[in-house]
């Protein structure tokens, strides 16, 4: 799961994202790509609904590090 540009701490955020998408059941099975760009989190990919889509939005929110969430998943059943 997840592109990460960059490396080092920034990549370490992407990773813990990551793992907070896949333990949250809403989207433990949708593809989500994760990026990181300047203390950003960005998710990119598709949601079945709007419910899981903001269950991705509070899952990255939830990590500690996450400044700011822009969440441009497509909601496609």
């Amino acid at each position: 799961m997840g592109y990460q540009k960059g490396g080092g701490a920034e990549a370490d955020l992407v990773e813990l994202v990551e793992e907070s998408l896949l333990e949250d059941e809403q989207v433990r099975s949708q593809w989500i790509e994760v990026s990181r760009e300047e203390g950003v989190i960005y998710l990119r990919g598709r949601a079945p609904n709007a419910r899981a889509r903001e269950a991705a939005t509070r899952a990255a929110a939830r990590v500690p590090g996450v400044h700011a969430v822009v969440n441009e998943l497509e909601i496609r059943p």
